[in-house]
């Protein structure tokens, strides 16, 4: 895959640094070389030592080790939600580069530009969640803001009669999709649980159904604790057909 490098000198010997993909990042470390090396020039000259500090973080890296980090210990769903909403504060605020930029202005900004893209309460709540975890990751104490968190109203899960059952039941046209209701209406599964559910979890003689994690998928169960599920005898029925 292509990148850029910085070719640099120490003494007589020619250097390479890899920069990345990004063109903007790489103009922006080639600008900050030349200028650190012309201020080591200017500190020499004038017989002073050049106190150097500590390289700006920028989102863009910061962000991809907070995604990787994240995938390191298994969390890839907490992953991919935290690089989207990382993607779009980012699209919020097209004009920061370095971490050290946010502030809780950047914030409100996302809410808004959240809103104008249609998200709901719940949804802008979720995703300034996130990006504060990504802040707390970067060394930056956002809660010296004392912004509070957007605010949503909690709603009542939906609960379908079973008139509405029924219609959802009857308009399956096939039986792999009229179990995969039933294994949920029965059993309690979440989302998650039911797409890495697999044969094997099933015990047709105990009548149970084992959640657990598949750490061939990357996927682990929430509090990371398995748990034995009853089978109804009508599903189970269902499931040997």
């Amino acid at each position: 895959e292509g990148h850029f490098e910085i070719r640099y000198y120490e003494g007589r010997k020619t250097k390479y640094e890899n920069v990345g993909t990004d063109a903007t990042e790489a103009i922006n470390q080639r600008d900050k070389r030349q200028h650190l090396g012309e201020a080591r020039v200017s500190a020499a000259e004038a017989g002073v030592t050049l106190n150097e500090t500590e390289v700006r973080k920028t989102i863009k890296k910061e962000g991809a080790r907070w995604v990787r980090a994240a995938q390191d210990r298994g969390a890839t769903e907490a992953a991919e939600v935290g690089r989207l909403a990382l993607d779009e504060f980012q699209d919020a605020n097209p004009r920061l580069t370095y971490v050290d930029e946010i502030t809780a202005d950047s914030l409100v900004t996302f809410w808004n530009w959240l809103r104008k893209h249609g998200r709901s309460d719940r949804t802008i709540y979720n995703k300034h969640e996130r990006i504060t975890g990504f802040l707390k990751f970067a060394d930056v104490d956002h809660k010296k803001w004392h912004l509070r968190a957007p605010r949503y109203e909690k709603a009542l899960p939906v609960i379908y009669t079973p008139e509405q059952m029924e219609l959802l039941l009857g308009a399956c046209k096939r039986l792999y999709h009229k179990l995969l209701i039933l294994i949920l209406v029965k059993t309690g599964l979440r989302d998650q649980e039911l797409q890495h559910l697999c044969w094997s979890d099933i015990s047709f003689a105990e009548k149970k159904l084992r959640v657990r994690g598949k750490p061939e998928y990357g996927w682990k169960i929430k509090d990371s604790e398995q748990r034995d599920i009853p089978i109804p005898t009508d599903l189970l029925a269902m499931l040997k057909e």
